[in-house]
């Protein structure tokens, strides 16, 4: 059958990874990565989990409960209800998402702490209908070397990487597709604030897309995908300038938009032929080269990737990147890829 033998050889794969990130986690039992600010233990937590319960396998679910425990207790009662990139910093709207998915994903959608995140990411709506990743009312101006006169209209701004995110969240859908359309790019992508490649906004953009169901939408969705299939070119994989020989980060974030809406047969070979690339890139602990990049743009500054790709010499100068060093983001990311990939070919079969 065709795709069978990288079907069982994803399977393996994905259990091999949920292995690793088992071994992976901190003393609190919470998964920690990124040098920025100490590193993020909330952040990446909420993400890793949020994947890996998406996985629907015994073992992801198992490990992913096992996490949940002490995530879930965070911030509940003793600040706003979200979550944060780390203890240290006040919670934030991209990693409250991506805890509401990972609620969702272990079927938790109706429990208090959901919803009490769920209140506290609304409050994070702008006037244009995008995702802000703080608010005022959270006093993150406190953190910033205590300066209330400084400039926060960056951070304060709606921005489609963090709007893509909590547009994955079914009760959130409807009311963010509005904001992604109105923010698509004259190419077909999207541009991206917090990191350096944009195909992360585009492959949770097109998700939230799909996810709409909107006939309408389906033309944005094409346009997408056809921008998703140009960054391949004539290669298994996506590079970009910090990796020129395949990132296995990007690559995983192109797979899954590829599975999750790519219906022509050359969009479902090259999603093979990426799949193959990336088996071929795993470790021998199961994990993938470190290849997710987040930026740290200071509070004044509106864009970083808002208008195109990270390439020019002035932008890689003033802000700063840091990539996983731990590698965990990006083993997350690869995982749900090729679990998506091995659900959608293995049903097939």
């Amino acid at each position: 059958m065709k795709n069978r033998a990288e079907t069982e050889a994803a399977g393996h794969a994905v259990e091999r990874a949920i292995g690793f990130l088992s071994k992976s986690r901190n003393q609190e039992g919470l998964w920690s990565d990124f040098r920025l600010l100490y590193g993020s233990d909330e952040y990446v937590t909420a993400y890793v989990g949020a994947l890996l319960a998406g996985t629907g396998r015994a073992s992801a679910m198992a490990l992913s409960r096992e996490v949940w425990q002490p995530f879930g207790s965070r911030n509940i009662f003793t600040r706003y209800g979200g979550w944060a990139y780390n203890r240290n910093l006040p919670e934030d709207a991209d990693s409250t998402a991506w805890g509401i998915k990972f609620a969702y994903n272990l079927g938790l959608k109706e429990k208090l702490r959901t919803t009490i995140a769920e209140k506290f990411l609304r409050r994070h709506i702008t006037y244009d209908g995008g995702i802000a990743s703080y608010t005022a009312e959270t006093a993150f101006r406190a953190v910033l070397d205590k300066e209330p006169h400084k400039d926060m209209t960056g951070w304060l701004n709606a921005h489609p990487c963090v709007t893509a995110a909590a547009a994955v969240i079914p009760s959130f859908n409807r009311e963010l597709l509005p904001y992604l359309l109105q923010h698509q790019l004259a190419n077909g992508g999207w541009g991206a604030y917090w990191t350096s490649d944009t195909v992360f906004t585009a492959s949770f953009a097109i998700e939230a897309l799909k996810f709409g169901n909107y006939p309408e939408h389906q033309k944005a969705v094409d346009n997408g995908l056809n921008w998703i299939m140009g960054k391949f070119s004539d290669q298994p994989f996506l590079r970009n300038y910090h990796f020129p020989n395949g990132s296995p980060w990007a690559t995983a974030l192109a797979i899954r938009a590829l599975v999750l809406a790519g219906s022509r047969p050359v969009q479902q070979s090259k999603m093979t032929e990426a799949v193959k690339w990336l088996l071929e890139q795993q470790k021998a602990d199961g994990s993938w080269e470190s290849s997710a990049t987040m930026l740290m743009p200071a509070p004044m500054v509106r864009e970083t990737c808002n208008n195109g790709d990270f390439t020019d010499d002035e932008t890689r100068n003033r802000i700063p990147l840091y990539p996983d060093h731990k590698s965990l983001y990006t083993t997350a990311t690869v995982i749900d890829a090729l679990s998506l990939f091995y659900k959608k070919t293995h049903f097939n079969h």
